[in-house]
């Protein structure tokens, strides 16, 4: 049955730990990170239009480029299956951009999921994974639900549960971290491949105290942003049990065992930065 109209989410990740180990031949770089969903979410209308051959989307809250992640998934899909309509998406954008929360990332793969329920084409995870890789590294982690050790360039991905048992701050301190840049600071060179520190998955499902989770970006970023270190500083002096930037930058989140002291670093930060999201972990 081929729909007239969905609605979807798109949840943002937080990287409870990322290490870069090299740059490959190909020109991207291996990691291996702990990806998790967090309830901030941007929020998207998808509608069927069959007198059109194109994606147009509509974003109220956030401009976005003509060329996005949605518009790519939407042509991706549509070379893969052959699908004539065109399609409306107004999207929400409450996850922030530039910030290592893989907010485009987490659009597409929403889409895509979307689109194959809209126009009945049956594809399969394996499928869906082909195409989402096309977009972008992080698209197929959101294909799926839970956390996850990812492994790659994102293409291996083991589904994995975490200590969720906890309430999260973020703080996007309105620099907009360039993802190539990021890379260009860490300085990998090309054939120069690290052996991981230690296997992460052993630890997942301990008390985020006990975690000896880290960010390859960080000592890079905090040189070049240190208004990212400092908010990473305020999460820890305001009782975050663990905070770690995620990603490429710039976002920093801290993670709190005890619901008062969450509340009142809550008040306090929100205070001092504009964009300050209080978050859960998705464990599902």
């Amino acid at each position: 049955m081929i729909k007239s109209a969905i609605s979807l989410k798109a949840h943002a990740k937080i990287n409870l730990h990322l290490e870069v180990l090299g740059k490959r031949s190909d020109g991207f770089h291996d990691i291996i990170s702990v990806f998790a969903p967090i309830s901030l979410a941007d929020e998207l209308l998808m509608q069927r239009k069959p007198d059109k051959k194109e994606c147009k989307v509509l974003s109220p809250l956030a401009e976005l480029p003509a060329e996005n992640t949605i518009t790519r998934a939407y042509e991706e899909f549509k070379n893969f299956t052959g699908i004539s309509e065109g399609v409306s998406v107004r999207i929400l954008k409450r996850i922030p951009e530039g910030a290592g929360l893989g907010g485009g990332s987490s659009d597409a793969a929403s889409v895509l999921r979307g689109l194959n329920d809209m126009f009945s084409t049956g594809l399969t995870e394996e499928d869906l994974r082909v195409i989402a890789l096309k977009i972008g590294s992080d698209v197929p982690f959101f294909l799926g639900n839970g956390a996850a050790v990812v492994r790659g360039r994102g293409e291996t991905i083991k589904r994995v549960s975490v200590f969720s048992d906890c309430f999260g701050i973020l703080i996007y301190p309105e620099i907009k971290s360039a993802t190539p840049r990021a890379y260009n600071l860490l300085g990998r060179k090309e054939s120069e491949i690290l052996k991981p520190a230690f296997n992460p998955e052993l630890f997942c499902g301990k008390d985020c105290r006990e975690w000896p989770f880290f960010n390859s970006f960080e000592d890079v970023l905090f040189t070049e942003y240190p208004a990212i270190k400092k908010a990473k500083q305020d999460l820890l002096t305001n009782g975050a049990d663990f905070a770690l930037m995620s990603g490429a930058g710039s976002s920093v989140f801290g993670l709190f065992k005890d619901e008062k002291t969450v509340k009142n670093a809550y008040s306090k930060l929100l205070a001092e930065y504009g964009r300050c999201f209080f978050f859960l972990l998705l464990a599902f």
